[in-house]
């Protein structure tokens, strides 16, 4: 019998991650926002118990401005758009960084576990 798999899911949405941090086009902070939208539905339980505090800094960090609203509520920008718009690039690549550690550090105990 295989070991729990827990991390499956989580390594798929890295993976696409990863994929439009390296491929995207613009600067660091648009492909950050185009990453950070593959790993919106992440829950803190579809990673791995090792990983889980780095998924949830990560997924916290990627929003942390909240929503823009303008004068009659309306959304102007939702949390990752407003956050990434307003990230230094510098910020921008550090947490890109993270995020393909996370992605590998998750494929490997995956491939552990097989």
């Amino acid at each position: 019998m295989k070991p729990r798999m827990e991390g499956v899911y989580a390594r798929e949405k890295l993976g696409e991650a990863v994929r439009a941090l390296a491929v995207g086009e613009e600067d660091s902070r648009h492909r950050l926002g185009w990453a950070a939208r593959k790993i919106m539905f992440l829950w803190p339980d579809d990673f791995p118990g090792q990983f889980r505090a780095e998924g949830v800094k990560i997924m916290s960090d990627r929003s942390a401005r909240g929503s823009m609203l303008g004068s009659d509520g309306t959304m102007i920008y939702d949390a990752i758009q407003n956050t990434v718009l307003h990230m230094r690039k510098k910020t921008a690549s550090r947490i890109a960084q993270r995020i393909l550690t996370l992605y590998f550090e998750v494929d490997h105990y995956l491939q552990t576990c097989e």
